[in-house]
């Protein structure tokens, strides 16, 4: 996945379902809120992605959630 990572980084112009890609991928191996935080941009991006949207906004709630920011993690699944 850290391959998948920087080639993804290397793309001036990601589509949304790159950008749900690289968010999900960017979440998994986040360890702080900063690198949460560059994760959760991605996934805003990309959850109206077909067909990652829908993994995109769990990983997105899940991200919120990890960050403290409940109210906006139930904003994604409701």
């Amino acid at each position: 996945s850290d391959e998948a990572v920087k080639q993804l980084q290397k793309v001036p112009q990601l589509t949304p379902g790159g950008e749900a890609t690289l968010g999900i991928l960017l979440a998994q191996t986040a360890q702080s809120e900063a690198e949460l935080g560059v994760a959760v941009a991605h996934l805003s991006k990309g959850v109206d992605a077909f067909p990652q949207g829908e993994q995109a906004r769990m990983v997105l709630a899940q991200s919120l959630l990890r960050m403290g920011k409940g109210s906006q993690a139930w904003l994604q699944v409701q």
